[in-house]
């Protein structure tokens, strides 16, 4: 987690998953800021291609300008692992190369 100090660990009831009954779950999870709802859209745009190639989907929300990033490994039981880092990994390059203007 050293390299990536924006980002904080979670831990909180599994309340979407009958595999987990009753089980608790550990995110990573990072509030991303924009200029805009648009800009927020577009980061999210462009970011789901890639996302969706590493087949390692976040839960993901925007509220107006903010997007709420959580990762974590449904398939242990919602756990952390290496994929989890790699995600949250792309999108701090992904953020830090995204047009500076657009960001806050």
């Amino acid at each position: 987690m050293a390299d990536l100090p924006a980002w904080r660990v979670e831990t909180s009831q599994v309340l979407d998953d009958p595999r987990v009954p009753q089980g608790t779950k550990i995110e990573l999870v990072r509030a991303f800021r924009f200029r805009s709802f648009l800009d927020a859209i577009a980061f999210m745009g462009k970011a789901a291609p890639s996302i969706d190639a590493m087949d390692h989907h976040p839960r993901w929300e925007n509220v107006w300008r903010t997007l709420i990033v959580r990762v974590t490994t449904w398939d242990i039981g919602h756990q952390l692992s290496d994929r989890d880092s790699v995600l949250a990994r792309y999108f701090e390059r992904l953020y830090k190369d995204f047009d500076p203007s657009r960001r806050h």
